[in-house]
């Protein structure tokens, strides 16, 4: 079958082994899990203490909680990434498995958090700099000893913005290193 939240493709195999785990915690327990992952995905904070308290009332060790906390992460940035409803996304999630007091729970956590979710998602994907400007200029070196001219270099210096402070950088590109680029 083919779900949304992962893209209109299969549910991943190791998404379909946690789902047996995360039925082992309350729905109460499930929406405590599902914050805690929320504040890692925008905050980069998350409490393992308490994520640890919530797996140990469930009997769940470890590494059993860590797999849990990637199959909740999971579910929540791709349903977000692929701006799946509430409805649907809670549909799916029992298809695979989990309790419907469970997917409700989850559910809950994502809507009221979608748009913040969507804006860290946001902040957190790659991004280049912007092109501010490039300047360049022949650079003869001159040996004053032997009065002779060394072969020119090209000097380029870049500016770029980023997070609204320029930065510049300037390098040297030799005949060399420029026959180098060019084939």
């Amino acid at each position: 079958m083919r779900f949304r939240f992962c893209g209109q493709n299969d549910c991943q195999d190791w998404l379909l082994a946690q789902i047996s785990l995360l039925s082992k915690l309350t729905s109460i327990k499930m929406k405590l899990l599902c914050n805690e992952c929320l504040n890692d995905l925008i905050d980069k904070q998350m409490n393992m203490e308490k994520v640890m308290k919530i797996g140990s009332d469930a009997k769940l060790d470890a590494q059993d909680m860590k797999a849990c906390v990637s199959a909740v992460v999971f579910v929540l940035s791709n349903s977000c990434k692929y701006k799946t409803d509430c409805e649907t996304l809670s549909h799916e999630l029992q298809q695979l498995g989990l309790p419907k007091e469970h997917s409700l729970s989850l559910c809950k956590v994502y809507s009221e958090n979608m748009d913040r979710l969507q804006e860290a998602l946001k902040q957190q994907s790659l991004r280049l700099s912007r092109l501010n400007q490039i300047e360049y200029k022949i650079d003869t070196q001159f040996n004053s000893s032997s009065h002779r001219v060394k072969a020119p270099a090209l000097e380029i210096s870049v500016d770029t913005l980023r997070d609204q402070t320029i930065e510049k950088t300037t390098f040297y590109v030799t005949h060399e290193k420029l026959s180098a680029l060019i084939y």
